[in-house]
């Protein structure tokens, strides 16, 4: 079957008759290569990644720990980013949340947190 086209003139053009082929599905040839794959689950951060990065900071502190926000200042790690990991840190007893506390910049209290390690 053919498409017929009328030019500007409406008139018939057996020139711009184009024959319609169906259109096969195609593959992508990337999705389907196994290293293709490994290149992209190699790319994604794994989970716990931003749990060890706060870890490895706190520990860095010492026993003067670090706040929240100065985890989030050192890391580049967004302060809402943050908040998840901080608790796996807890809950893992891995850190510990001092009684003392650290103005933030906008001056409220902030609770300090120190690596178990160091206490210890």
């Amino acid at each position: 079957m053919s498409v017929q086209q009328a030019d500007m003139f409406g008139e018939f053009d057996r020139a711009a008759m184009v024959p319609m082929k169906p259109r096969k599905p195609q593959k992508r040839p990337h999705a389907t290569k196994v290293t293709s794959r490994i290149a992209y689950r190699d790319g994604r951060p794994r989970a716990g990644t931003k749990a060890a990065i706060a870890l490895e900071c706190i520990v860095a502190a010492g026993r003067d720990g670090r706040t929240r926000r100065e985890i989030c200042a050192a890391t580049g790690i967004n302060y809402c980013s943050i908040a998840a990991p901080v608790l796996a840190l807890l809950k893992a007893d891995l850190i510990v949340e001092l009684a003392a506390t650290r103005p933030t910049p906008t001056g409220s209290p902030a609770h300090v947190l120190v690596a178990r390690e160091v206490l210890q």
